[in-house]
């Protein structure tokens, strides 16, 4: 499964290398739309089905509505590749990390460093964190790395939503970082674009 997709080059090498099931999701519709054409310009037809790509609208901040219900079986693998360069986003990433892994599910996260080195810093607190950084893909890349990680409910801090960041929104509302807003309670959230927020 992958978070974030965007063009989608993490999902197509997981398909590629033979993975049973590719599960691309990314929050932005349009988005979306173009990575399945590209992935559907890339990969032969045979691969596509092979892998049984899907593809699928997944916000991050569905993870904190208690009524988000996330699949069975858990996926074995997470995949997400440059998600984190706006760190207001962060939290919700970790916590649908957490409400989509399973005990045995593996958590892939390459990351290039753009913002303060305490925003990533996160990550130690809510996963087992084992940090890649070197190698023939780093040499010249010193702000690029990868975090392998596995989230364990009974070992791990449960991400928290940080009530200070919604000061000033009325019961049912949360702040969204990028328009500056408040809006209608998480589950309204899951399926509407940024440019739709009221």
């Amino acid at each position: 499964m992958e978070l974030g997709a965007g063009l989608g080059l993490s999902s197509m090498m997981a398909a590629v290398l033979g993975a049973k099931e590719v599960r691309v999701t990314d929050g932005d519709v349009k988005a979306l739309d173009l990575c399945q054409k590209n992935i559907e310009a890339n990969l032969s037809p045979k691969e596509i089905q092979e892998a049984q790509l899907s593809f699928e609208q997944l916000r991050w901040e569905v993870a904190w509505d208690p009524d988000f219900n996330p699949q069975n079986p858990k996926p074995d693998v997470i995949l997400a590749a440059d998600v984190t360069y706006y760190k207001e986003f962060i939290p919700s990433l970790m916590r649908i990390m957490q409400r989509l892994s399973g005990p045995e599910t593996e958590i892939w996260l390459a990351h290039y460093l753009r913002n303060d080195q305490e925003s990533v810093n996160q990550f130690y607190k809510h996963f087992q964190v084992e940090k890649i950084s070197e190698g023939p893909a780093f040499e010249g890349h010193p702000e690029t790395f990868i975090f392998r990680m596995r989230y364990d409910s009974g070992k791990n801090a449960e991400v928290q939503f940080n009530k200070e960041e919604n000061q000033g929104c009325e019961a049912g509302y949360i702040r969204k970082p990028l328009v500056n807003a408040c809006v209608r309670g998480l589950r309204s959230l899951a399926y509407r674009d940024v440019d739709s927020y009221e």
